[in-house]
Formats: C-alpha cells, sequence, structure tokens
C-alpha cells in the first residue's frame, strides 16, 4: 500500500517510513490504557510512549475496493482513546481544488477541534459547495477559477427551491454551507502557498438571508438574588480549596522522615497519611483508592478521610470538580464568553505595574478573531482574577507535565474524576456535567455559564444607566450594535420601555400643565417624576391628586401629599421649597381667597410647620448662595 503524508499538505505515491512510525507510534499511545503507562506511584514509565506531535494532517491512501481516501488526522483530539478521523475524500472528486480545500480545512480546525465542529463543517462543505461544482460541472476549475459570478452562482444554487416553490435548504443550512466555503478562502488567502491562486478581485458577497439565523432573543440573565448566592457560594469554595491546599503543603514539608509503615489503621494521624500519600506517587497525579497500597487505602477508609476522588486529591492538585467555582469567579470577573475562559492559556495572564498594580487578561476569541485585553485591580479577595490565577498556576503545576501537549498551557486543567491519574482539560460536555453536579450538590438556583457574560453587561447598564457605550467597553465589542442586538437582555429592554414611556408622560403632562411642570431645565439631582420641583416621589402614577396609572400632574402639591419627600440635606431642595412658599403666597393675588384656602392653605402649612424647620442648618446656610428662577404659581 502506498501512501505519502505532509503536514498541512498531501503528496502522492510517496512511501514514508517515517510516518509509518509515527503512526504505529500514536496507535499504541492511544490504544493503550492510561494505567497501563503509569507506575504503580503514578510516575511516567520509561518505556511508555510519549507524545510525539499533536499537528493534524492529511493521509492519503486507498480502501479494500482500492478507491482512493483522503483521511483528516487530529492527534490533538482523541475520540475513544485514537486520534479524530474526519474522511474528506468527497474532495478527490475535485482534480485541482483537493489539496488546496483539504488542507485549509486542517488549518481552520487548529490541532484540537471538536468532533461535532469538524465533522458537521466537513459535511457543509461535502453537501454545500463540493456538490453545487459536481451538479453544475465544475469540477476541473482551479482556485484562480473561483471569483464573484461563480459566488453568485452558488448562492442562487443554495437558495433553489423545490417544484412547490418552497426553499429545498432551510436558512442555517444554507448559512452554514455558505460561511464554511468563505472561512477557507479567508485560510487559503493567508497561506503562502495558496495566496497568489485567489482571485484578487474576490470580494465574497453577504448572502440574502445573512442575520436571520440569529437569536432573536438574548440569553436569560440571572437575577440578582441568585447571582449573590451563586457568586458567595463559589467564593465560599474557593477559600476552602485554597486553605486545605495550603494547609496539606505545610504538613508534608514539615513532616520529617517517615518511620516504619504502620499497619493497624486505627494508629494513623492524617499528617502522617498525608504524606505518605504525597510520597507514594512521588510528586504526580494522587491515584485512585484502588490503585493505593491496602495499608492507605485502609487508612483512609477507618479514619473516616473521604475518598481520593472529592477529599484526598483536591489537597494536593487540582481536580476538574473542584475547578467548576474558578471557572464561574473569572466568567463573572471577565464577563469572557465560556469557550474563551475555559480554554484561557498561562500566558493570557500578566501582572502590570505600569499605573499602579493592575492584572491584565488577554484571551484569544475565535469570534472576533483577536485578543481581548481586560485590565483588572489587583487585591486578595477571593474572586479577584489575579488571586485565582495565582492560586491555580500552584495548583495545577504538579500535575501539568502529565497533561497531554497540546492542553498543557491551559489555566484549567485537572485530573479527571473517572481517572485520577489522567489530566485533562475541561471542554464543553465535560464542563455541563460538571455544572449540573455542582448545582445539585450546592442546592443552587439553575444556570449556565453562558448567561453570566450577559448578566455582567445588564449590570453594567444599570450602573452607567443603561448607556450602550459602558456595555460596549465591558463587552469588548467593536460595534455597539452587536452589543445592543446580541445582549441587550429583556430586563434592560423593559427599562428602556419604560424609560421611553416615563419621557412620553412627562411630555403629556408638561402639554396639559401648560409648561408649568418643566423637566428640561432641572438639574441631574432631582426626580423628574415628581411634578413639583426639588421633591421625590414614592410612586407618581398612584397619587391621590391624579387618576391611577397616570403620571401625577398636581404641581406646588407635593408638601401635602403622603407619597411626596424632600432631601432634607440639600441647599437646592431647600432653595426650591422656600422658591414653591413664594409661589404660593403669591397665588394668593390670582384666586379667591376660599379657593386659596381650600387649595393651598394645607401645602403651606405643611411646608412651614413640617418641612422647611426640618432642614440641616448646613443645607440652609448653602442655599443662600444658590440662585433658582422663579416657580409658577400653583393652581
Amino acid at each position: 500500500m502506498e501512501f505519502g503524508i505532509n503536514i498541512m499538505g498531501i503528496k502522492k505515491n510517496r512511501k514514508s517510513a517515517r510516518f509509518e512510525k509515527e503512526a504505529n507510534a500514536y496507535d499504541d499511545l492511544f490504544s493503550a490504557n492510561d494505567e497501563s503507562k503509569l507506575s504503580v506511584t503514578g510516575g511516567v514509565e520509561k518505556n511508555s510512549v510519549s507524545p510525539l506531535s499533536i499537528e493534524p494532517y492529511l493521509l492519503r491512501d486507498c480502501n479494500e475496493n482500492g478507491s482512493d481516501t483522503l483521511t483528516a488526522i487530529f492527534p490533538g483530539a482523541s475520540v475513544k482513546g485514537r486520534p479524530l478521523r474526519i474522511n474528506l475524500s468527497f474532495l478527490l472528486d475535485l482534480d485541482f481544488l483537493s489539496e488546496a480545500l483539504s488542507e485549509s480545512y486542517l488549518k481552520s480546525q487548529g490541532n484540537a477541534p471538536r468532533r461535532s465542529t469538524a465533522t458537521s463543517e466537513a459535511t457543509r462543505l461535502r453537501t454545500g459547495f463540493v456538490a453545487f461544482l459536481i451538479e453544475t460541472g465544475r469540477t476541473k476549475i482551479t482556485l484562480s477559477h473561483i471569483d464573484v459570478p461563480m459566488m453568485n452562482a452558488y448562492l442562487v444554487w443554495l437558495d433553489r427551491v423545490n417544484n412547490d416553490g418552497n426553499a429545498t435548504l432551510a436558512v442555517e443550512t444554507k448559512s452554514k454551507s455558505y460561511y464554511i466555503l468563505k472561512d477557507l478562502i479567508r485560510v487559503l488567502r493567508q497561506s503562502k502557498k495558496w495566496r497568489a491562486d485567489i482571485s484578487s478581485d474576490l470580494d465574497l458577497p453577504s448572502p440574502p438571508w445573512a442575520g436571520k439565523t440569529r437569536r432573536r432573543n438574548p440569553t436569560e440573565i440571572i437575577n440578582s438574588e441568585d447571582m449573590t448566592i451563586i457568586r458567595l457560594k463559589c467564593m465560599e469554595l474557593v477559600k476552602h480549596t485554597v486553605n486545605r491546599f495550603y494547609e496539606t503543603k505545610k504538613i508534608v514539608e514539615n513532616f520529617g522522615p517517615l518511620p516504619q509503615v504502620i499497619k493497624r489503621g486505627n494508629e494513623w494521624t492524617l499528617d502522617r497519611f498525608l504524606t505518605e500519600v504525597d510520597k507514594h506517587c512521588e510528586g504526580g497525579p494522587i491515584l485512585a483508592t484502588p490503585q493505593l497500597p491496602g495499608y492507605l487505602a485502609n487508612a483512609a477508609k477507618n479514619n473516616g478521610w473521604g475518598n481520593v476522588r472529592n477529599d484526598i486529591g483536591p489537597r494536593f492538585h487540582a481536580v476538574t470538580s473542584q475547578l467548576v467555582p474558578f471557572i464561574i469567579l473569572m466568567t463573572i470577573a471577565t464577563a469572557y464568553n465560556p469557550d474563551t475562559i475555559r480554554g484561557a492559556l498561562l500566558n493570557d495572564f500578566r501582572f502590570d505595574n505600569t499605573f499602579g498594580e493592575w492584572f491584565v487578561i488577554e484571551a484569544f476569541k475565535d469570534r472576533a478573531g483577536a485578543e481581548q485585553p481586560i485590565y483588572v485591580p489587583v487585591d486578595d479577595e477571593p474572586d479577584n482574577p489575579a488571586f485565582l490565577y495565582k492560586f491555580l498556576v500552584e495548583y495545577t503545576a504538579r500535575i501539568r507535565s502529565f497533561v497531554r501537549p497540546d492542553v498543557r498551557n491551559k489555566i484549567f486543567i485537572g485530573s479527571s474524576r473517572m481517572n485520577m491519574s489522567e489530566v485533562i482539560d475541561i471542554d464543553t460536555g465535560l464542563w455541563n456535567a460538571l455544572l449540573n453536579q455542582f448545582i445539585k450538590e450546592h442546592k443552587l438556583p439553575k444556570f449556565t455559564l453562558q448567561s453570566i457574560r450577559p448578566t455582567v453587561l445588564d449590570v453594567t447598564g444599570e450602573v452607567f444607566s443603561d448607556d450602550l457605550k459602558a456595555m460596549q467597553l465591558q463587552a469588548n465589542h467593536k460595534n455597539a450594535q452587536t452589543t445592543y442586538t446580541h445582549y441587550t437582555s429583556d430586563a434592560k429592554r423593559q427599562r428602556d420601555y419604560e424609560r421611553l414611556g416615563a419621557i412620553q408622560q412627562m411630555k403629556q403632562r408638561w402639554r396639559e400643565s401648560k409648561g408649568k411642570i418643566e423637566n428640561r431645565d432641572r438639574s441631574a439631582e432631582e426626580d423628574l417624576s415628581c411634578a413639583t420641583p426639588g421633591w421625590t416621589c414614592a410612586d407618581p402614577f398612584d397619587s391621590p391628586f391624579s387618576p391611577k396609572g397616570k403620571m401625577c400632574g398636581s404641581y406646588g402639591h407635593c408638601p401635602r401629599c403622603p407619597l411626596g419627600s424632600i432631601d432634607l440635606n440639600s441647599p437646592l431642595a431647600f432653595a426650591l421649597a422656600i422658591a414653591l412658599r413664594d409661589a404660593i403666597n403669591r397665588a394668593q393675588h390670582a384666586m379667591a381667597a376660599e379657593t386659596w384656602l381650600m387649595k393651598m392653605g394645607a401645602v403651606k402649612l405643611a411646608l412651614e410647620r413640617k418641612w422647611l424647620p426640618s432642614f440641616t442648618s448646613d443645607a440652609v446656610r448653602a442655599a443662600k448662595t444658590l440662585y433658582v428662577p422663579q416657580l409658577p404659581i400653583p393652581e
């Protein structure tokens, strides 16, 4: 059988002893039981196979029928103990495009793609662009033939209808089939090997269905009470993990020489037990109970020290289940997307002392195609990213050399709960299982990691009066429209509707009061919903002087209203209260005495006997320096 290999490419009819040796080594590495590669103490045996390279490659072969096959192989992404393999044989139907498209597909997937993503995008390429070329007789074209007219023809083909006039493909299918090709062309344009073959005037048009697959409703946010409960529980658990780790480290370092093995379980101390376990595992992952010598397993059982998975292992190093509160707190602090935070690397974090002590996170976001820097002040609180980072570096140091090379630089790695000697990162499937167990174990309100980012942005909106620019900066979005479209929560939309409704009500009130209730010249510290300047209203839509549900328009009556109040420490409020008394006095000349007594007598009485004497002396003194315009006469 003849085959060839070229990392990120294809070479036909060339035998490669090097590849044959590496392929056999990979098969040995991924097919062997993990425990067979570990000594009894948890160290790697001298004769075990070490990982060679995690770069993906293309394998050209032939099947049992003699037909050519083409397979993309990803050593960095294992499936059931073997490298992920994606069948790309359908590209061989394209005489002059198979090499370019297969190489760009390989590059676009990265070293360790998800199986579902790699499979789905290969399928979209096969049923989309490749099917289009075959059906339209374009299997002999080269890269230079892919131009704007051809792309327009491809869009028409994707948008085709059946005999009943209905679309053949769903909008989501059409969109994915188009954008996978667009992504491959982007990769080819960046390739020194292929960029010259791409038409220089190829401007990929936007499809007519662009944006129709976007989620209409943003991710549901976590309410403030639940968010507080979740955050405080995570901080509590982080403190517990940190304290237990350093307690164990101090015990092991200070214990001294170990005496002879104690066989009777009831003679053990926790200090002696932890030191024995550390010595037995020789600086590697703490082995599961069945892998420990019987005398250690019995000591843990007889003395009630728990099991290795939940109690012993996390004392020495990270276990995936123990990382959940760390990931949640880091997500709250950064407002990163779930994939971005779980995939964050050690070198995405750094300290910057240029302008004081700051902690900088510069994780890469795939969708944005760029790093997203975040600056956070440094403190020792358990929810501070700097604190979390420094501890995680130390907490994972013991096991970092035991993880696959392609994920070794990730900040969030830990021993698998299923196999303590296996060190892994946390992918989406594992994370969902860990989070569900975490919520159940600690009786927390249900939430997802995806909901944290929009929740943080919504809080930002509340703090900054729903300023879209502030939310955009918090989200690290280049375009404010992205923030508004995808991260405007139902709560913010409701606040926007209420604010717009209030403005409309104020305009109507201004018109009905013939301009007496004017909000446009009020200061920022005043309650604009209140009918009288300087006063505040507990509920302007439930006033005893106006119809229920309608914004109160009873200007001048706030001093005697049970819902009205005023800031007794405010110089401006005192000055406006004096101005209101003056307006009430002037009203005596504009209305009959009986009418004035009936309407304004109680107001003046409340002003002079209740409110004005209650102001602080500082407010009264400072008010003398203020100028307020004359207020209109109440009616």
